[in-house]
């Protein structure tokens, strides 16, 4: 309908909130005093259904994954009026969003917007090689090792960038580095993904079918060029590392035998925990996580009560590694409730096996850490009361740690869970 000359304008409140739903933008106001953070507009598609229409500080740190928990409180730090409010963190079964907004006049309150990432990025290809950008060329690797086959990823780093910026100086440095591009890009299939992954960093993931990769890198980036009069002979530092794709993909360790060139020292670069998280997909399956068992001993009498069971990856490459190298991983993937019933089951087959090969053994007992979440996950009573009937384990023996921010999210459903899963025969215990 028309507005009438003159006829004042009133935003429709509906119309406004499903727009935003459109444009998977979300709206928000924190305020501290009332400890509240409100959520309106496409809060579901980004992965705040949990906390929609509304929830505490804690429920908000609870569902941001633990390594980005620090950008989460950016949103939630008090600041003088006018101040600006940008973070940028993912959120359990959500993607990278972009929190922007600002502290009001008054000071109490803050308000903004939420939105994925990619609506903030003009463009996902670097300007100066047209090659893929690191966070694009990330997802799309993401992507592409979900997929069946054989992936490799190779990492080269260009050698002595800095002398040649302070030998040509940045605009003719930047022509070897346009020029290297290009040559990656007509060294390669069109089905190769490629990148430029920093300054002097560039980045292939393919599937090598008669050929291999790094080698082909090598030979199209090392040879000599001419730039400003000068012959520039670039040398380059290249890693590989081999994996397996697909979401059950089997046991690769034999077609690994040209991987981590870079090993260890890379395993904390986005780009090598790709070819991790490969490996990780099917690890639970085939058994290769597993719990390793910690004494729980009484400080009173030193007699030993029980036992803690920890994850442990013994990987068919690298051999057993600790949680702190896949768990966080594992939480990205959304595995964590796979992982908790695995290790829940395991932990009561084996604490069965003792009590039936050793009787004295009969009053010890198991802990098996739930992540943040699990106590919500469906059909979780039900699965701890068939683990102990399976096992003929008695009401206590096996013990569930909850962490404190499972019960601070909602403390009175969290109340009704755990007594549902004390009345299945669960002993419970705080997860601090």
């Amino acid at each position: 309908m028309p507005f009438r000359t003159g006829e004042r304008r009133i935003w429709d409140a509906t119309a406004t909130l499903e727009a935003l739903g459109a444009a998977d933008v979300a709206l928000w106001i924190w305020e501290p005093e009332t400890d509240r953070l409100r959520l309106n507009g496409a809060a579901r598609a980004l992965g705040l259904g949990p906390l929609a229409p509304e929830c505490s500080s804690a429920a908000f740190r609870a569902l941001a994954l633990p390594q980005d928990r620090a950008q989460a409180e950016e949103v939630l730090k008090l600041r003088e009026p006018g101040s600006e409010v940008v973070a940028r963190f993912r959120v359990r079964g959500g993607e990278t969003c972009l929190w922007r907004g600002v502290w009001l006049e008054e000071g109490v309150r803050a308000a903004g917007v939420v939105a994925p990432e990619t609506k903030f990025s003009a463009s996902e290809c670097c300007d100066l090689t047209g090659l893929l950008d690191r966070r694009s060329f990330i997802a799309r690797a993401r992507e592409r090792l979900s997929q069946d086959g054989v992936h490799q990823l190779v990492v080269a780093d260009l050698n002595r960038l800095r002398r040649l910026n302070e030998a040509l100086g940045h605009e003719r440095a930047d022509l070897v580095l346009a020029a290297l591009g290009s040559r990656l890009a007509a060294a390669f299939p069109a089905q190769a993904i490629l990148g430029r992954i920093g300054e002097d960093e560039f980045a292939v993931l393919c599937e090598p079918r008669g050929y291999e990769p790094a080698d082909v890198l090598r030979g199209a980036l090392e040879q000599p060029l001419r730039v400003a009069g000068f012959d520039i002979h670039p040398t380059l530092s290249i890693g590989a590392v081999s994996a397996e794709g697909g979401l059950d993909a089997p046991d690769a360790a034999d077609q690994r035998e040209a991987a981590a060139a870079y090993g260890r020292a890379m395993e904390t670069d986005g780009l090598s925990r790709l070819a991790l998280e490969a490996d990780l997909r099917g690890a639970i399956g085939r058994g290769e996580i597993m719990p390793y068992f910690q004494p729980i001993v009484r400080l009173s009498t030193g007699a030993l009560s029980g036992f803690e069971a920890l994850a442990r990856w013994i990987h068919p490459r690298r051999g057993m590694l600790p949680p702190d190298e896949f768990l966080p991983l594992i939480e990205e993937m959304g595995l964590m409730s796979v992982l908790g019933a695995h290790m829940m089951h395991a932990a009561a087959q084996q604490l069965s096996t003792w009590r039936a090969a050793h009787p004295a053994m009969g009053n010890l007992t198991v802990s098996v850490n739930l992540s943040t979440g699990e106590i919500d996950r469906p059909g979780l009573v039900a699965d701890v009361a068939e683990t102990l009937r399976v096992n003929s384990l008695p009401r206590g023996a096996l013990k569930l740690e909850v962490t404190e921010s499972d019960i601070m999210r909602d403390p009175e459903r969290a109340a009704v869970i755990l007594k549902t899963l004390r009345d299945a025969g669960a002993g419970l215990a705080l997860d601090d």
